[in-house]
């Protein structure tokens, strides 16, 4: 085996004992000397007093910068630990590497609980810089803690100990850096380049790849091969032998080429993810089958779904079963180089429809007819260019499909599948999934504005909408890294998403969908919870075990010591008490809304909690106790722990069935949602979900409108595109000749556009609005309604304009 020595500096770390810092660090060594796969040994030589980091004396040293002397990093960076690595310049054999932990700017901890404040678990920091001796570079793949590797750079401040384990990335790496005897017979490995549409090779790309029959991760970097034949190429060594489906994603976020690693600069970014070969969604992914010792070579990739000489086509977002018998149910779909564009659809097997997309502003648009419940609507898009070649999506013998689905009338329970990237819709009467909604990367929490559901997707960086209506996306809100938490103001007009990646707040205007973010500075962590009065914002600085006293407009005006941890917060049915979760202590904390005081402090008796509900009449507090796989039920009058409920494995949040007789509950490590009786408290069912559930929403549902499918009636029907950003199609249907007025208004009641007013035959009839008023001046994003009278008949409907 490899023979890698280590020597402790004798001190060790100040917030523990000699012995203590020694034993974590050796523990830490152990868990990379247990890759069976591996064949490295660790040589510990004990304790040194006298030696300090130096890249010249080739010993292997553990050491605790107390003062900044030697870590070279200035204050409050966030370097929580350093490894400083000298190699050989020919062979790149490692000769000398220091590690050096952050005592200056940092306490840690040796056990699960740290204390409030820079605390921070040694273990898991250990566990890290380790793999950075072994010659272990930074991973972009990411997601939960039970798959994010250690070598990920963030732990988007994860529960202590959760990055002390090491994932099939970091054991394929490993492995490859020093094999054990037989371990290359038993894996193999897929290799191809990433170019863009003029054949470039692009460097620093994410390549992912799953195993579909183990569910275990691999990535890596293009260009980061030592036998890359140029910056494009890629190679992901180690792969145990399956079936394996292949994604490719910029490096963006909260990784970047700053802290992925020293000698990855200028990465490729601006291009969508996307599955090989050529696939947005994952369903239509081309599926690589590997044996043992088998190497896959040209495993090819051109950004932007672009294949050249080809036309290119992509949808803005795929339909989703839906219960809209109504319909249309509207395609979007980007075109480059394509002379035409033409949507083919089927119902139930039957004939192929073709009905050719119309250009609207940079998008071709159309739709398919509303269908009866239980049609099965498959559906393609063709793009033809000037010189007769043809691209489709999302292949040529591949089509995208959607049921109309029924419902029971029972609410409807939405579930953020952070694990599959996607919303779960589940009708509650029947307890079975009628959908999935492809959102952005790692769906996390999500909230209800009237029948818009907003959900924040954690990795991708932005919100989007979803109608509850008809299960369909509406549109999509760029924010600040990592929005996690969402709160509504009381009056309903304003969103604030908290982003959990930095010191930042987005503020979402919920009629028109614009959006900012406010800094908020001198906080100690990114921002968590988050909840909202009439006149102030409140939001958890977690690390800094204080909740933040923010303006409506962003601005800091108090500071509110509470336990450590502070993670979720929740206003009372009244508004006037705000309460707060601690991650790491059993105390529940209670705030006045008014003057932002502490007034109550229930010590619950459990390790920590994570999200909190109060009932609808506010009579009790419901909170999952994640550690102990429970849900507490609390008594608000008495400040007392009334019921302790055993649920699924590491419970996260909390939502109320429309008439509040029911709580649902979402286990994300036991992929289940727990239903319990508000009444009884007492645990009524449970039924299983998709990957790893997080935040979760129940609405009644609401029916379409049902309209006759005879031309004998007079009808408005929705206007398409809607939302919209440069121009809508209008139609209505006339049962008689008739005159007919068309007219546009504001939120305030205002005409503002005048689109038709005159006599008009029977039959169905298209106009277009462009967002402009009747002086030709264009309108601000907003809602607007369109009203449509013809002779004793007034229909309406709305319209959002997006700027």
């Amino acid at each position: 085996p490899d023979r890698i020595s280590f020597v402790l500096h004798a001190a060790g770390s100040v917030d523990l004992s000699p012995a203590q810092t020694h034993a974590l660090i050796r523990e830490s060594f152990q868990v990379w000397s247990d890759v069976t796969t591996a064949r490295v040994e660790f040589v510990d030589q004990g304790t040194t007093q006298n030696s300090v980091p130096t890249q010249r004396d080739r010993r292997n040293l553990i050491y605790f910068d107390e003062t900044g002397r030697y870590l070279d990093a200035p204050p409050e960076t966030g370097v929580i630990a350093i490894t400083r690595i000298q190699s050989h310049f020919a062979t790149g054999q490692i000769t000398d590497a220091d590690i050096i932990f952050n005592g200056r700017d940092f306490r840690f901890s040796a056990g699960l609980f740290v204390q409030p404040g820079n605390w921070i678990n040694l273990k898991d920091v250990a566990v890290h810089e380790i793999g950075h001796l072994l010659g272990l570079e930074h991973t972009p793949l990411d997601g939960p803690p039970h798959i994010r590797p250690t070598m990920n750079p963030f732990n988007h401040s994860d529960d202590p100990g959760e990055a002390q384990s090491l994932e099939p990335d970091d054991i394929a790496g490993i492995s490859f850096l020093y094999p054990a005897i037989g371990y290359q017979a038993s894996v193999g490995s897929i290799a191809g380049q990433v170019r863009d549409f003029d054949q470039q090779p692009l460097f620093g790309t994410h390549i992912k790849a799953e195993n579909l029959d183990t569910g275990e991760l691999f990535s890596t970097v293009s260009g980061a091969d030592p036998s890359a034949v140029t910056v494009g190429h890629y190679r992901l060594h180690g792969l145990t032998p399956g079936r394996y489906r292949l994604g490719l994603a910029p490096i963006a976020g909260a990784i970047n080429e700053e802290n992925f690693g020293g000698i990855f600069t200028d990465f490729a970014t601006g291009f969508p993810a996307e599955f090989y070969d050529n696939a947005r969604d994952n369903t239509y992914a081309h599926i690589l089958d590997l044996a043992a010792a088998q190497h896959i070579d040209d495993v090819d990739f051109i950004s932007d779904f672009a294949v050249p000489g080809y036309p290119f086509v992509v949808p803005i977002a795929i339909v989703s079963n839906t219960p809209d018998t109504q319909g249309p149910y509207p395609v979007r779909v980007a075109a480059r180089d394509a002379a035409s564009v033409w949507l083919l659809y089927q119902i139930d097997g039957g004939s192929v429809q073709h009905l050719q997309m119309q250009q609207q502003d940079s998008l071709f648009v159309s739709q398919i007819p509303g269908q009866q419940v239980g049609a099965r609507i498959a559906y393609q898009i063709e793009a033809r260019g000037a010189d007769g070649k043809v691209s489709y999506f999302p292949h040529a013998d591949a089509w995208l499909d959607f049921t109309v689905v029924e419902l029971t009338g029972a609410p409807l329970a939405f579930t953020a599948l952070r694990g599959d990237d996607a919303i779960g819709v589940v009708d509650t009467g029947t307890r079975r999934e009628l959908a999935r909604i492809p959102v952005g990367d790692e769906p996390i929490q999500m909230i209800l504005a009237g029948d818009q559901l907003f959900v924040s997707n954690l990795s991708s960086n932005d919100l989007r909408i979803i109608d509850t209506a008809t299960f369909q996306v509406q549109a999509h809100i760029e924010t600040a890294i990592q929005p996690l938490d969402l709160a509504l103001a009381p009056d309903g007009k304003t969103l604030y998403a908290t982003n959990s990646g930095t010191n930042a707040l987005t503020i979402v205007d919920v009629e028109s969908g614009q959006a900012r973010t406010v800094e908020i500075a001198n906080t100690s962590e990114g921002l968590y919870g988050i909840a909202a009065t009439a006149d102030k914002i409140f939001t958890t600085d977690i690390a800094g075990s204080q909740v933040l006293v923010l303006s409506s407009q962003g601005r800091i005006t108090g500071r509110i010591p509470v336990p450590p941890k502070p993670r979720s917060l929740a206003l009372a049915p009244d508004g006037k008490t705000l309460y707060v979760t601690s991650m790491d202590t059993g105390r529940l904390t209670a705030i006045d809304a008014d003057d932002a005081t502490v007034v109550r402090t229930i010590d619950l008796g459990v390790s920590g909690t994570f999200a909190i509900a109060p009932s609808p009449d506010g009579r009790k507090l419901y909170l999952t106790a994640y550690s102990e796989g429970a849900l507490l039920v609390v008594d608000v009058a008495s400040g007392t722990l009334r019921k302790k409920l055993a649920i699924g494995r590491n419970p996260r949040a909390i939502a109320f069935s429309p008439d509040g007789t029911q709580a649902y509950v979402t286990s994300s490590f036991s992929n289940e949602i727990h239903i319990v009786d508000a009444v009884r408290d007492s645990v009524v069912g449970h039924y299983a979900t998709g990957q790893n559930p997080r935040g979760i929403a129940l609405t009644q549902p609401v029916w379409p409108t049902i309209e006759s499918q005879h031309p004998t009636h007079f009808a408005l029907a929705p206007a398409f595109p809607n939302p919209f950003n440069g121009s809508t199609q209008i139609t209505y249907t006339l049962a008689a000749e008739s005159p007919v007025e068309l007219r546009v208004y504001n939120a305030l009641g205002q005409t503002v556009r005048t689109l038709l007013r005159q006599q008009r035959e029977a039959g169905t009839h298209q106009i277009y609005w462009d967002g402009k008023d009747d002086q030709g001046r264009a309108l601000a994003s907003g809602t607007y309604l369109l009203i449509m009278r013809a002779g004793a008949v007034r229909q309406t409907t709305k319209m959002l304009l997006l700027r």
